[in-house]
């Protein structure tokens, strides 16, 4: 599965600026900055090898004040931003981006991702891909059910928390050790 970014937007309508009590993240921006953000998701889910992009919504509400869409409400008629996300679509399918197998893999634990508190799994293997993603060493992501589709390529396997390994995958990092794996 690649990965998926999906669920971003901003918002550009007056109704939405901080003298009206917006906060945080949902205030008012500019039609710039929504270019800006907008671009910018899709360079980095290129860069990252994403399978798809997905913004909150194709066109502005109509019942409400809802403007974060890539169309203005009740009929199609494109924001600018529509013509980014349409340019850099005509710009990308002339590439043809390569994968290239990281030597370092983070093995998630998935029996340590059932059971009473399954956030344990999911928090320790994000604690291993952000200290990871922090010294910029490029990683892979692999279950520990699925240890026989290992890259040739790889050459260190991160394995947070591994507390109950069944049988065969124990000898299946057995094997990979043996033939050079650390």
């Amino acid at each position: 599965k690649g990965v998926s970014l999906g669920e971003y937007g901003v918002k550009t309508h007056p109704a939405w600026r901080e003298s009206n009590g917006a906060t945080g993240y949902h205030i008012c921006r500019t039609e710039e900055q929504q270019n800006q953000l907008f671009a910018a998701v899709a360079h980095y889910g290129l860069g990252l090898g994403c399978s798809k992009i997905q913004n909150w919504c194709l066109r502005d509400g109509e019942a409400g004040v809802f403007p974060w869409g890539i169309f203005y409400p009740h009929q199609f008629v494109a924001k600018d931003v529509a013509y980014v996300h349409r340019n850099q679509s005509l710009a990308w399918r002339c590439l043809r981006p390569q994968y290239q197998a990281p030597e370092v893999l983070v093995v998630l634990a998935n029996q340590l991702r059932l059971g009473n508190d399954a956030r344990l799994g999911e928090e320790v293997a994000n604690r291993a891909c952000a200290d990871l993603l922090a010294l910029h060493v490029p990683f892979g992501c692999l279950d520990d059910d699925h240890l026989q589709c290992t890259a040739p390529a790889t050459k260190l396997v991160v394995y947070p928390c591994p507390f109950a390994l069944r049988d065969r995958t124990l000898e299946q990092l057995r094997t990979w050790v043996d033939q050079g794996g650390v």
